[in-house]
C-alpha cells in the first residue's frame, strides 16, 4: 500500500484552503510599492543623515586643532575654502563639502578671503574664532569657536 505524500483539505463548500494565483500576485504588487516607497525615503534620509556626519566632522577637526596648538605649542589653522567645497585641517586632513550644504562663515577681517575663510588656534588655546552656519534643505547647523576660549560648540538653528 502507498503512503500519500500530501493531502488537499477542503472547506465547507468543498474547496481546496490556500491562495489563488491573482492574492499571491496582488500581495507582490503591495510589497513592492512599500520597497520602492522605502528606497526613495531611504536615500533622502541617508543624504541628511551624511550632512549631520559631516557637521560632526568639522566640529571635531576644528576641536583636534585646537588641541594640536595648545600641544604643539604653535598656531595651527583650519580653512574652509568655498571654491573647491573644501575644509582643510592643519595636518593635511580634507573634508568634502557634501553636495547641496551651503557655507556662510563669519570670521575675523585677517582670516577671510574672497574664496576662502579661516580659524586659527593659538597656543594659549585661544581663536580668531568665528561663526559658521551650515544649511541643507530645509536644516541649518551653526558651529561656534569662541574667540577667547578657543571652545567649539555646534547647535541645530
Amino acid at each position: 500500500m502507498r503512503m500519500p505524500t500530501s493531502t488537499i483539505e477542503l472547506d465547507a463548500s468543498g474547496r481546496e484552503d490556500g491562495f489563488t494565483l491573482f492574492e499571491l500576485l496582488a500581495v507582490m504588487v503591495i510589497l513592492a510599492m512599500a520597497a520602492a516607497a522605502f528606497s526613495w525615503g531611504g536615500q533622502r534620509t541617508s543624504e541628511t543623515a551624511r550632512f549631520r556626519a559631516f557637521i560632526t566632522e568639522t566640529s571635531a577637526l576644528l576641536r583636534e586643532s585646537r588641541a594640536l596648538a595648545i600641544r604643539g605649542a604653535s598656531e595651527t589653522t583650519v580653512r574652509f575654502d568655498a571654491g573647491n567645497r573644501r575644509v582643510e585641517g592643519p595636518e593635511g586632513q580634507s573634508l568634502g563639502l557634501p553636495a547641496g550644504v551651503e557655507l556662510s562663515a563669519l570670521v575675523a577681517g585677517s582670516e577671510a578671503g574672497k574664496t576662502q575663510a579661516a580659524i586659527r588656534f593659538y597656543p594659549a588655546g585661544n581663536s580668531s574664532g568665528g561663526t559658521l552656519t551650515f544649511k541643507f534643505r530645509n536644516q541649518a547647523y551653526v558651529i561656534k569657536v569662541n574667540w577667547l576660549t578657543g571652545n567649539v560648540t555646534s547647535e541645530r538653528s
